[in-house]
């Protein structure tokens, strides 16, 4: 399936969500375990406070037990009042199935993506419904059970270990690891994407969440995909997307490309031969001129990787003695990339990037951890602590080294912005805090005064990563709606909860109350303006049968059985 035309295209105001976290496999590496190098940076030590929360922090993980669709009600409003201020549609996505049959999956990582749409009409009403992302694996699970299998799972964990053989084609091209779908979402120009950090994305009906397929949106992704991280260039109109390609030997390392799509999804700029190439990039950004991305020095024990159990995510370790490397990338022609040089410091996520007209300065700002973090297993141990990060380069003179100061002591992940003011100065910043290693409430910065404010859930709840909703009668950069989702393990519930981004500490002004819990970990993204009609809803399912009765061919073609 590929993303055809469709008559919705984007507009000043039209819809702009982007991905704007990393992938579900970088919210569990920053929120289960680290890699911490002799000499690393020092990361929080938490001990009864610790236990206290990963307690209920484990409640929440548990797999999703049937999907939902229903229009909300005033019982199922739990606090506040639906706002009538906003008119679009909230996705998430993130793992929702953790069994085959009998068997765990091994990693949290491993579990099938599930998205969710809840869409506010502007008049107090809101529609929620969730399906499973009907990747191929997913659907070759679920017939093999229905005919009866009852062996070990099927796939191998993208979180397990290998050995050289095992690994050799690059972490990404292993025929026996499944795409989950389950890294994000994005919506664009009326098309919706599952995310997944090792394969192709999948195209997913908006209205009615009915899985079209996987996408190589118009063969521009290479076969193997993936596609990370989209985000929406307000000033050009067009989407920006990173693919890459992890190449174990001779030396490990990524080749990068990035992609530009117009309003109607066909490639606009394709950069690839003036990219460096990488050994870890997680996020990146983009100024009205470059793509920037940043890389902690590294170092990988390849005599561990030989000798075999280890994956290649697991060998490599931080180089306390190397710099930081920041790259700025020309997005129009093919000049060479400028590389910078840095702190040594592990920058994750990438807030915003641009240019200050007064300076002339590329100011970057960034999430940086701790300390390398690394796929994590079932419990809730060595989370690196987190902070947000102000990098300053100047273009005129690379040789000079990006400086760089700490905007916040919190310890603060996932990031957000007003999607209006990217590549330009912003002055707000949105985040997840977390407490004890754990997701515990929201946190904004004004980076303009370095003033914050921050709102805690209570005991035994968690928070998903914010979301940005700008007021449709909004007056300022900052004037708009942080959606999130609140797990409750007193209550194993799970809400959808808004809060007045101008008056964080206020708390939620609308929770709504959602009929089966989600687990932790979903990403999302705002659909501005998007409220499909009842057609809408009729002609997604109409699309998507060849989708799901597809696979009724497997009854005589499953080798596993």
């Amino acid at each position: 399936a590929t993303l055809c035309p469709y008559s919705a295209a984007f507009s000043v105001r039209a819809p702009l969500p982007s991905l704007s976290h990393g992938g579900t496999s970088c919210f569990w590496n920053s929120m289960l375990g680290n890699n911490r190098a002799a000499g690393a940076p020092s990361k929080t030590r938490h001990s009864g406070l610790r236990s206290a929360l990963c307690s209920g922090w484990e409640s929440g993980m548990k797999s999703v037990k049937e999907e939902m669709s229903f229009d909300v009600d005033e019982s199922m409003v739990v606090q506040g009042a639906v706002p009538t201020n906003i008119a679009g549609t909230l996705y998430t996505n993130g793992p929702g199935l953790f069994e085959f049959g009998r068997n765990k999956v091994e990693s949290r990582v491993d579990g099938d993506g599930i998205v969710c749409g809840f869409t506010f009409a502007g008049d107090g009403s809101c529609k929620a419904r969730s399906r499973f992302v009907r990747t191929e694996g997913y659907l070759k699970e679920q017939k093999a059970l229905e005919l009866g299998y009852e062996g070990e799972a099927v796939f191998k964990s993208r979180a397990g270990k290998g050995t050289v053989l095992g690994q050799a084609a690059g972490f990404n091209q292993i025929d026996d690891v499944k795409a989950t779908a389950n890294s994000g979402v994005f919506f664009g120009s009326g098309r919706l994407l599952a995310v997944d950090d090792c394969f192709l994305p999948h195209e997913i009906d908006p209205a009615g969440l009915y899985t079209v397929g996987a996408t190589r949106i118009r063969d521009s992704l290479p076969k193997r995909g993936p596609l990370l991280v989209p985000k929406y260039d307000p000033a050009e109109k067009r989407v920006i997307g990173m693919s890459s390609k992890t190449l174990v030997r001779p030396s490990y390392v990524t080749r990068t490309w990035f992609l530009e799509w117009d309003q109607e999804w066909r490639q606009k700029h394709l950069a690839k031969d003036n990219v460096p190439e990488y050994r870890r990039l997680t996020d990146f950004g983009f100024t009205r001129t470059d793509y920037v991305v940043m890389e902690a020095p590294m170092k990988v024990n390849w005599v561990t990787f030989a000798a075999g159990g280890k994956s290649v995510r697991e060998i490599c370790e931080l180089d306390t003695q190397g710099k930081t490397k920041i790259s700025l990338i020309p997005r129009k022609g093919d000049g060479e990339a400028v590389v910078f040089e840095g702190e040594c410091d592990v920058p994750e996520k990438i807030v915003n990037a641009y240019t200050d007209r007064d300076s002339g300065m590329v100011i970057v700002d960034t999430i940086c951890y701790d300390s390398l973090p690394t796929v994590g297993e079932w419990d809730d141990s060595n989370i690196p602590s987190s902070r947000m990060v102000r990098w300053t380069l100047d273009p005129s003179d690379p040789s000079q080294p990006a400086s760089k100061r700490d905007l916040s002591a919190a310890s603060l992940d996932y990031p957000t912005i007003n999607p209006y003011v990217r590549s330009v100065r912003h002055s707000h910043t949105f985040s997840l805090l977390r407490v004890g290693g754990s997701p515990k409430g929201l946190h904004t910065i004004n980076t303009g005064d370095d003033s914050q404010s921050e709102w805690r859930c209570g005991e035994g709840d968690f928070c998903s990563p914010p979301v940005f909703l700008p007021k449709a009668d909004g007056q300022s950069e900052d004037d708009g709606y942080l959606a999130t989702m609140i797990y409750s393990s007193g209550a194993d519930a799970t809400d959808i909860a808004l809060l007045d981004a101008t008056s964080l500490e206020e708390g939620p002004i609308c929770r709504i109350r959602l009929p089966t819990p989600l687990p932790h970990g979903h990403l999302g993204c705002w659909a501005e303006g998007y409220v499909p009609s009842s057609k809408d809803y009729a002609e997604g399912r109409r699309k998507a049968l060849w989708s799901d009765k597809g696979w009724e061919a497997f009854d005589a073609s499953l080798p596993f059985l």
